[in-house]
């Protein structure tokens, strides 16, 4: 929902109360897909590093990769292209300029190149994941425990500096090649690590005690530093920090009311279940909306309460729920069911589940 804010625009100017707000309230749109990268890097290396974990005779690290490919291929290959298909049919000019990005998962190779924002821009992140599933496997599958402590360490420092690079050093706003969001991504891993060596809770103390600290720094430097290079980086690690105390906090709770109301609503879990077709289709959606609904307002007298963002928002909210529960429902789930094809393990009673 964040994102789905930060894509849709806010409808009140910039300067006025409600902008302020709005903006107060609701963290934009960075922060969700900063903590989206570091929750996926959580979950889908917590999946390999159950799978080496539980390897018997028989078993194969190679084997495990490729299962592991091919059930991402799965879930993630129908609806997307199945989005390319129709907007191809839909004449979309971006998916028509530039097919080959799109095609190949390097749509964040052409947003970096080109540096200008279109129509597609959100597929930059699903595209940057996907080349993440091709490496990380063979990391975690093959490399020394020990090692790959340190290599994960030297990932996160190297994705911040060279976010750094790119943006002040190159004046790149959209620093969206991979290795620049290593900072995000292998910080979900990192935990996951340390999850696999059972030193977990040490580590979560660590970031327990540092959060207050560096939220406190940070509320500091917000009016000196704002804008500027050092509080630009600070934002976005601090951003990938908050995104890891909340997973932290949500897998330790105890609070039985929230774990019912809340972490188990079903409403909230199939929200859950229909997320990736909701952030696949929101934008198109969002944008075929504006633009029709736009010329329908220019040649039409509508009530006042049509014009209404909220109202707007709604809608928009609306046929983007209903879209994705029709494509998971009818489109996706069908798909999903045949991953259990591609097991990890070939031991029977041991299973490794994965995250939808």
């Amino acid at each position: 929902m964040l994102v789905l804010i930060a894509h849709w625009g806010i409808y009140y100017e910039r300067g006025t109360v409600q902008f302020d707000a709005i903006r107060v309230v609701v963290p934009w749109g960075k922060f969700g897909w900063a903590f989206f990268f570091v929750l996926s890097g959580y979950l889908i290396s917590s999946v390999l590093f159950k799978a080496r974990n539980d390897m018997a005779e028989g078993d194969s690290k190679v084997g495990i990769i490729k299962n592991f490919l091919m059930r991402r291929i799965m879930r993630i290959w129908p609806p997307y292209y199945l989005l390319l298909l129709i907007l191809w049919l839909l004449n979309n000019t971006i998916m028509k300029e530039y097919p080959w990005y799109f095609l190949t998962h390097t749509s964040n190779i052409l947003v970096y190149r080109t540096q200008k924002p279109n129509g597609l821009i959100h597929l930059w992140s699903l595209s940057l994941q996907e080349q993440f599933y091709l490496i990380l496997p063979w990391f975690i599958m093959f490399m020394n425990i020990r090692l790959l402590k340190w290599v994960l360490y030297a990932a996160i420092a190297f994705g911040i500096v060279s976010k750094y690079y790119a943006m002040f050093f190159m004046g790149k706003q959209f620093p969206f090649l991979l290795f620049q969001s290593f900072d995000s991504l292998c910080l979900g891993v990192l935990y996951a690590y340390y999850v696999y060596i059972d030193k977990h809770k040490q580590f979560e103390k660590v970031i327990k005690f540092m959060l207050p600290i560096l939220l406190y720094f940070g509320w500091q430097m917000a009016t000196r530093f704002r804008g500027t290079m050092f509080g630009v980086i600070y934002e976005r690690t601090m951003w990938n920090y908050m995104g890891l105390a909340i997973i932290i906090f949500t897998i330790n709770n105890n609070n039985k009311w929230l774990q019912k109301y809340f972490f188990e609503n079903k409403f909230m879990n199939y929200f859950g279940k229909i997320s990736f077709g909701i952030y696949l289709y929101h934008f198109s959606i969002g944008n075929y909306f504006d633009y029709h609904y736009g010329r329908f307002l220019a040649s039409h007298q509508v009530p006042y309460i049509f014009t209404n963002f909220i109202v707007i928002y709604v809608v928009k909210i609306a046929l983007v729920l209903i879209v994705a529960a029709l494509s998971y429902n009818y489109f996706e789930a069908p798909i999903i069911a045949m991953k259990n094809k591609f097991n990890y393990l070939k031991k029977k009673n041991v299973a490794v589940s994965e995250p939808e």
